[in-house]
Formats: structure tokens, C-alpha cells, sequence
């Protein structure tokens, strides 16, 4: 049976560990080549010093504090090559709990894929309005928020969401999230 790093470096995404403290503890192959940094250079090293953007720091901080308290966090968020590059990720951010005590956290990243490139292969198949609306749902904002900016009712969102769903042969937010995402680098 292969190694737990062996299996985390077959995952297409970038996947980050770190200890209670924001340290470093595992980094795929997938964040060695989203963000420029090989696994043994960041080993230890606290994660806001490596990965968000320079204008994140703080809110990387106040994100780590809502960790440390059990909370889990998902949405954009600008991060940063090694380079010095910067790119918008999709990033989902969990604790770890071991015998019901939090021993660290563990990250998922995914490039943003924006504009024309996300309209051209998510809604090719799609009406505007549907769209639009796979559009704010994979942005992570809720039916109600969706209705809200489109000036309709939440059943009406709904309604269209299953529609894209059926359109692009997917069940969930989930998949959209990730074929609108998912897909190449930053």
C-alpha cells in the first residue's frame, strides 16, 4: 500500500498540513508546483510566510485564529507564488482532530480560473441566466445571496441551479466548484 505522501501527491489540487502553531508538517507535489516552493524548503516553516499574498497576511492570520478554534473556512483568496507572482485560489481549510482534540489543519488549493476562460468552458452549454448563476455559485455565495443580486426569488435560483446540474452532468456545488476551478495552473 503506498505511503500516505505518495497518495496525497497523486491529488490534482495542492494540499497543505500544518501543526497547531501554522507550521508547515506536509506539502504535496501539487503545492510544489502551484506555488514554487519544494517540500523540504517550507517544512516547518508557518504557513503565512509562505503562501498568501503579502496584502492577505492579516486576513491569513485571523483565518489561522478561526482554525485553531474548530471553525473550517472555504472561498477565494489571493496567495502567492514563489516568485513573488500573485493568483486568486479557491481554498478549502479544515482543523484536524485526533481523539477529539485539534492537532492541526490541513488545506486545499486550487487556482481561479476568471473571465472569459471560466464563461467559455462552464457555460458554453448554458443560458446567460444560468450562467450567471454557476457563475456566483462557484464563487461560494448562497441562494439567497444569488436572488439578491439577480432581483429573483431563491425557488427561482434554485430551480435554474438544477437545471446547469443537469446541463453539465453534475450533482453538486461541489463538482461546480471544481470543474469551474479545478482545472490548470494559475
Amino acid at each position: 500500500m503506498p505511503s500516505l505522501t505518495a497518495l496525497l501527491d497523486r491529488i490534482t489540487q495542492a494540499v497543505i498540513a500544518t501543526d497547531m502553531h501554522g507550521r508547515i508538517t506536509h506539502w504535496n507535489a501539487q503545492a510544489e508546483r502551484l506555488f514554487g516552493w519544494r517540500r523540504d524548503e517550507v517544512l516547518g516553516v508557518p504557513i503565512v510566510e509562505v503562501t498568501p499574498s503579502v496584502s492577505q497576511t492579516e486576513a491569513a492570520e485571523q483565518i489561522m485564529d478561526k482554525l485553531r478554534n474548530g471553525a473550517t473556512w472555504a472561498g477565494p483568496f489571493t496567495v502567492r507564488h514563489r516568485n513573488g507572482y500573485e493568483f486568486d485560489a479557491f481554498v478549502i481549510l479544515a482543523p484536524v482532530i485526533e481523539g477529539g482534540k485539534m492537532i492541526g489543519t490541513i488545506g486545499v488549493s486550487t487556482p481561479i480560473r476568471r473571465g472569459a476562460q471560466l464563461e467559455s468552458e462552464l457555460c458554453e452549454s448554458l443560458t446567460p441566466r444560468e450562467c450567471a448563476i454557476a457563475r456566483m455559485t462557484a464563487e461560494g455565495k448562497s441562494g439567497a445571496e444569488i436572488a439578491a443580486v439577480l432581483g429573483i426569488g431563491v425557488r427561482t435560483v434554485e430551480s435554474h441551479r438544477a437545471n446547469l446540474y443537469r446541463k453539465l452532468g453534475i450533482r453538486s456545488r461541489t463538482e461546480l466548484i471544481i470543474r469551474a476551478f479545478g482545472a490548470g495552473e494559475p
